[in-house]
């Protein structure tokens, strides 16, 4: 019972795991809103440790050449701000400002891929903890996953935040490679698809996964909808003003 714990509970509930916790497009929404678009465009690292499936706190660090340091750490957790500090010096590790309309990947979306791939090779795990960061300007951000178990890492994975392509990945526990399919497909449904193609490689909603292709086609789906989502991040923001 174990073995897929953030499955099972999403093919329960696909809310249950998100329902307390913010995702990253949630948390850095809830950072631009109260420290405003300046230091939102200047954001170069975000964090979240111990996610289950989502870190119950986010860590938002930005360049703030006003700020003792010159940056900025603010802590978000459940839509509010509960700390802001000004470091004496640069973060270990924090990369270049992130170019945020290259970020089509949520973290609930990078959950899903590291789930999927770790359950190809059934590999237990319980927790993840998130970083996004950008380490040359102008290239879109990445995820870096580090999955454990039981308090030991097994798994480490670079994703693309632009397009969810799995980069790099390394693994630290025994593989049992496995062609079984998830049962949390509807968490990465986009809902029925009017335009779907009579493609037999392509599985309808709530049907297995047919193979990778299909996989991804449905996952692109999110995209779409998170790349709108950010698009319109400002005009709503100020909406809500």
């Amino acid at each position: 019972m174990r073995q897929f714990l953030f499955s099972t509970l999403l093919a329960a509930s696909p809310c249950l795991a998100l329902a307390e916790s913010d995702t990253a497009y949630q948390a850095l929404r809830v950072f631009g809103k109260q420290q405003g678009e300046k230091l939102l465009n200047r954001v170069v690292e975000l964090r979240g440790r111990n996610g289950v499936a989502q870190p119950q706190v986010w860590k938002v660090t930005a360049s703030d050449p006003s700020a003792r340091g010159g940056m900025v750490e603010v802590e978000v957790q459940r839509g509010k701000i509960i700390s802001r500090r000004t470091p004496t010096s640069r973060p270990e590790g924090a990369g270049a400002i992130m170019d945020l309309n290259r970020l089509n990947l949520d973290s609930d979306g990078a959950f899903t891929i590291a789930d999927q791939e770790m359950r190809q090779r059934v590999i237990p795990f319980d927790r993840i903890d998130y970083t996004l960061r950008s380490s040359t300007p102008g290239q879109p951000p990445l995820w870096l996953l580090e999955l454990f178990d039981r308090g030991t890492k097994v798994a480490t994975m670079h994703l693309s935040a632009d397009s969810g392509t799995i980069l790099d990945q390394e693994h630290f526990g025994p593989t049992s490679p496995s062609r079984g399919t998830s049962r949390d497909r509807d968490y990465v449904d986009a809902g029925p698809d009017s335009r779907r193609s009579d493609d037999t490689r392509l599985s309808r909603p709530g049907e297995p996964f047919k193979g990778v292709d299909d996989f991804f086609h449905r996952l692109g789906k999110r995209f779409e909808r998170r790349g709108h989502e950010l698009k319109n991040f400002f005009s709503s923001e100020s909406a809500d003003r």
